[in-house]
């Protein structure tokens, strides 16, 4: 599996696969991590310049942003930047992971704690998805 710093086509199985491997290798039996939970990209779609999903991990889930098109300018691993989608702005960390590449994180979850099974994690994962694209999700009615 080849890192990229663009997805021309939907990452999704590529993000499974990679986090499957991670799960499997360094994240295997560190405390952080469920035993009943495992490895699920789900969700992605594409926004913008973005391929936006979610990814369930052993020991966190979050949101992704993977560039659709080339990038000019990559920020360094673990800066911050602003990503705005339909629901408003969310910050998101840049990531270089070997196995992936290089994309947008935002964390939803870390750890699992009140996660009941694995169920209950891709429902979240999924929810809040819906969430990031909902344009009245950041509106109060009066």
């Amino acid at each position: 599996m080849a890192a990229s710093v663009f997805f021309v086509q939907n990452p999704e199985p590529i993000f499974q696969a990679g986090f499957a491997k991670i799960a499997a290798t360094r994240m295997k039996g560190l405390p952080i991590c469920r035993t009943d939970i495992h490895v699920k990209a789900l969700g992605f779609r594409p926004w913008r310049d973005y391929w936006v999903g979610a990814v369930v991990t052993p020991w966190a889930i979050f949101t992704v942003a993977a560039h659709r098109r080339p990038v000019t300018t990559m920020l360094q691993a673990g800066q911050e930047t602003t990503v705005i989608m339909p629901a408003g702005e969310f910050s998101f960390l840049a990531v270089r992971e070997p196995l992936i590449g290089y994309y947008l994180s935002c964390s939803l979850m870390s750890p699992l704690t009140t996660i009941k099974d694995q169920r209950t994690a891709e429902a979240f994962a999924a929810t809040c998805l819906t969430h990031f694209f909902n344009p009245t999700a950041n509106r109060s009615t009066p």
